[in-house]
């Protein structure tokens, strides 16, 4: 996998500015940018046929891996939920870049051999004579058995236990997450975000920010109950909207947008 660092700095170059922290697969929030023209077709890629270019501004993208290609895929909150269109990272810059000058790898001493030099007319040495070895004693002698005596019984020594291996402790797992993350984002019908709204769910409160959103964590599964001020004003325009209960059975990773009198209440669910 390229190194992420290399990931962010492309796509800075590309000129996407990234407001959240960057992971392979994730929603990444971006500064609004318009990207090509009315028109024009973008490339196709392993991700579905080339779709149409759009005006609309690109507020979100999210960066995926196909069979060693990198692709960012651009979203436009305006257009709904479907990726407006990809664009293809270049892997050539993404690859690891090797470190000059790094040390080869050393050889085994068991392939090492020792280089002794050949001298010719080296001088004998001479031996000195040390105590001689002590004469070996007569052969022991074997007794005979007597017929019909018994024959020694020889003692066995106890087996000798194998030590049982000591498993190696296992690690322990890496705790999981609980519950779900669940961004409310609240905006007008032309697109603009509502900020400085409290927003509730199920009794916990958050204010939405410059975006629009408020982020609620470790939430578990519905249904949730999200209310608001009846009114919130936007640009001196007063808009209503309702208090509106989730759909229990619905899964992580899935959008809602209800239209409530001109406010468009988008509900965001993913995993924790």
């Amino acid at each position: 996998m390229a190194d992420e660092r290399k990931i962010v700095d492309k796509l800075r170059e590309m000129g996407f500015a990234l407001q959240d922290d960057f992971s392979l697969g994730k929603k990444l929030k971006i500064q609004p940018v318009r990207i090509g023209m009315p028109g024009s077709r973008e490339e196709g890629t392993a991700f579905g046929p080339p779709r149409r270019d759009t005006p609309y501004p690109i507020d979100n993208i999210r960066v995926l891996e196909e069979k060693g290609e990198y692709y960012v895929a651009l979203f436009s909150s305006r257009a709904g939920s479907k990726p407006v269109t990809f664009r293809k990272i270049p892997v050539a810059s993404l690859q690891p870049t090797p470190t000059i000058g790094a040390s080869p790898t050393p050889t085994p001493r068991s392939q090492e051999r020792a280089l002794v030099p050949y001298r010719r007319n080296l001088p004998v040495p001479t031996v000195t004579p040390g105590p001689l070895a002590p004469t070996p004693s007569a052969r022991a002698i074997v007794p005979t058995p007597t017929p019909g005596a018994p024959s020694p019984t020889t003692t066995p020594y106890p087996p000798v236990p194998t030590p049982m291996p000591t498993p190696s402790p296992s690690p322990s797992p890496s705790p999981t997450p609980e519950g779900y993350i669940i961004v409310i984002r609240l905006m007008t019908e032309r697109g603009n975000p509502v900020t400085n709204v409290a927003v509730s769910l199920d009794g916990t409160t958050q204010t939405t920010n410059g975006s629009g959103n408020a982020t609620f964590r470790n939430v578990s599964v519905g249904p949730h109950l999200i209310t608001a001020p009846m009114t919130a004003t936007v640009g001196g325009i007063s808009y209503n909207f309702s208090n509106w209960q989730d759909d229990p059975g619905a899964g992580p990773s899935r959008q809602y947008n209800v239209q409530r009198s001109g406010i468009l209440l988008g509900i965001y669910r993913s995993g924790g």
